[in-house]
């Protein structure tokens, strides 16, 4: 199944953005930013480098729809990526599918070949936050992301949520 995003229905504000648990052991955090220009537009940046090379990458992430203080899950998943990514036809997880299939659309810089080698850096600067994110599914109210990516002795390598608005 091909997942459709919308465009020019919503308006995405970013409440807050922030990498977390930094700094990592396996990992060096060079630059995690959110930045409001004038014109009322967002611009996320993160640049990531690996200290040790890793033959398995776990990757756990969640998209909860928030009110007020609770938050209620409406994806949420783990894989160890590198063995996902092999193989992309024959995932037999939906919500796995959806997220590699949304990075590939929306940030393929993120998708790398395994094993990750000590010192590849991950660079995701200048990402403009539009309503070209909003997979079809998103509906207007206020969100919740997570994403965590670790080694298999659970040493993070990267951990960052955000918090947005799309009306």
């Amino acid at each position: 199944m091909q997942e459709e995003f919308l465009t020019s229905y919503f308006q995405v504000n970013l409440k807050r953005f922030q990498c977390i648990d930094h700094p990592y052991e396996i990992s060096k955090l060079h630059y995690c930013h959110m930045e409001t220009l004038r014109n009322g537009s967002q611009v996320l940046g993160v640049i990531l480098e690996f200290l040790n090379s890793l033959q398995k990458v776990n990757v756990a992430g969640g998209l909860y729809i928030q009110y007020f203080r609770t938050r209620t899950p409406l994806l949420a998943t783990t894989m160890e990526y590198c063995q996902q990514n092999k193989d992309i036809l024959s995932i037999k997880n939906p919500v796995n599918k959806f997220a590699l299939d949304y990075a590939q659309k929306h940030l393929p810089q993120l998708l790398t070949d395994c094993p990750i080698r000590k010192g590849k850096v991950f660079n995701i600067t200048g990402l403009l936050v539009d309503d070209r994110l909003i997979p079809s599914f998103v509906m207007s109210g206020t969100y919740y992301v997570e994403f965590r990516a670790y080694n298999k002795r659970n040493q993070t390598a990267f951990s960052a949520w955000l918090e947005a608005d799309i009306k």
